[in-house]
């Protein structure tokens, strides 16, 4: 499928209760993004981490904001959640994303090897010799195994045989997945005015709303961390 750079979401239209945000929100807002990013990459890293929260000045309103927004909406949290250590370990700069969707990627990624469907792991025998996966369609033996199932599936839902270290399991029970919800709504060819694509996003609720991406009759709500708990 064709890539695209995506193109963040600085570009988006502002609003607050319902009610448009000023233009110089836009430059306000970005230039709290900057002072965000210098804050982390100024750190001292002898000095131990600390919470995405922790680095926006005590006075920055509009900077705690910008905070809690990439925070929900990068990584599923709240900012005093976020390490800034593992963010600034796993920023790779812009997302690329796929016009004909991310299944198009997997599928083309698999193409030409043996790949079989749905059938449930019970157990991974591992050690210095291999791994070998039990399955409902049989056992499948190899040198490495990837495993990719959510955290609390790893953690509970898998035995492994042997059992996993002491270190990998107290790991696994102090880590928790962020929450992120999307809400595909199609329309029905109403653009209400706005070209595509178009981000508007709510400062109260938090949630972004990417419209008419590769001008299709889409819009896509975005909601992260605890909003998109409750």
């Amino acid at each position: 499928g064709a890539l695209a750079r995506h193109r963040g979401w600085g570009c988006g239209r502002g609003f607050d209760g319902g009610t448009p945000l000023a233009e110089s929100f836009r430059e306000e807002r970005n230039a709290a993004r900057r002072r965000l990013w210098d804050r982390m990459e100024e750190r001292d890293p002898g000095a131990g981490d600390c919470s995405l929260a922790d680095v926006v000045g005590p006075d920055d309103q509009i900077g705690r904001w910008v905070g809690t927004r990439y925070a929900q909406q990068a990584i599923g949290e709240e900012p005093q959640n976020v390490s800034v250590a593992d963010v600034m370990a796993q920023w790779e700069g812009g997302d690329d994303t796929v016009r004909e969707g991310y299944g198009t990627l997997v599928a083309r990624s698999g193409q030409g090897l043996p790949i079989t469907l749905d059938p449930p792991v019970r157990a991974i025998r591992w050690g210095s010799r291999g791994v070998a996966a039990e399955t409902a369609k049989g056992t499948v033996k190899a040198d490495r195994a990837v495993v990719t199932v959510p955290v609390g599936v790893l953690a509970d839902g898998i035995r492994f045989d042997p059992a996993l270290p002491a270190t990998h399991r107290s790991a696994l029970d102090h880590l928790r997945g962020g929450a992120l919800t999307k809400v595909a709504l199609a329309l029905d060819g109403e653009r209400f005015d706005l070209p595509s694509p178009s981000d508007l996003f709510e400062i109260r609720s938090g949630f972004v709303f990417e419209c008419f991406p590769y001008d299709r009759d889409l819009v896509i709500a975005t909601i992260g961390g605890q909003p998109a708990r409750d």
